[in-house]
């Protein structure tokens, strides 16, 4: 579906996904620079580009679920976008402190959702030949 509407309308498809990836430089400049409330600024633009390319292309990639979650986050004072591909399967929040993100575990959990706890490694994916 996404292929589809990137036949029919280029130009339509190519202004959504330059903007994804000027908002994911912008996000990755901001936690370098430690910026934090511009980065929840730029997932929170993400999240908006990736619902607009899921109407656009008539593509489930903003599932409705993912956006009664979204919208749980926020109300806790986070911001949510889904991870991985179209009508992924995870989402991730993002908030100011520990405190937010706690309360929106516990507004989701109370929704019915499963909130996972995850933190960000600091030393990332590795191989090892261990």
């Amino acid at each position: 579906r996404v292929n589809a509407f990137r036949q029919r309308d280029v130009a339509g498809f190519s202004n959504i996904l330059t903007a994804m990836s000027d908002i994911s430089f912008e996000g990755a400049h901001a936690i370098a620079n430690a910026e934090i409330d511009k980065f929840l600024d730029c997932v929170d633009e993400y999240f908006q580009r990736m619902t607009e390319l899921g109407e656009r292309s008539i593509a489930p990639i903003v599932t409705a679920e993912h956006a009664a979650i979204r919208e749980i986050a926020k109300t806790a004072g986070a911001v949510y976008k889904p991870s991985g591909a179209g009508g992924g399967d995870l989402g991730i929040a993002f908030a100011t402190s520990p405190d937010i993100i706690e309360a929106a575990a516990d507004a989701l959990a109370k929704a019915g959702y499963s909130p996972i706890d995850a933190a960000i490694a600091h030393r990332g994916v590795h191989i090892s030949s261990d």
